[in-house]
């Protein structure tokens, strides 16, 4: 199964499955997928510097939770990671770890990546 997408002439996005993707299967999907509801455009997460996450993390009041967990961990790759990236993924496995850690939730760390990428 292929998942396929498109944007309409009006800018509405929407995701149709295709069982094997070829063109054929693709121009009948459209005609079905066209009678339903838009979907939401997958959202894509610019990566964020040091200095980004930092700010970001500084303004949501995250930052002395973070560089606290961080220096109170016996994990070596973990200190390395926060202390010596060039820059953090959204989806990167210890995001999501702190994260988790720190009680935020998938909308909380999307707002902090949004936020990050403005600064």
């Amino acid at each position: 199964m292929t998942t396929l997408a498109f944007t309409d002439a009006n800018g509405g996005y929407y995701q149709c499955e295709s069982p094997d993707g070829s063109v054929p299967e693709w121009a009948a999907h459209m005609t079905l997928c066209a009678i339903q509801p838009p979907v939401a455009p997958p959202v894509v997460f610019t990566d964020l510097t040091p200095r980004q996450i930092r700010m970001a993390l500084t303004q949501a009041g995250l930052r002395n939770q973070v560089e606290s967990a961080v220096t109170a961990s016996t994990d070596q790759t973990l200190k390395d990671w926060w202390g010596y990236s060039e820059t953090f993924q959204r989806n990167h496995p210890m995001v999501l770890t702190m994260a988790t850690g720190l009680g935020q939730t998938p909308a909380q760390i999307d707002a902090l990546w949004k936020l990050g990428a403005t600064l």
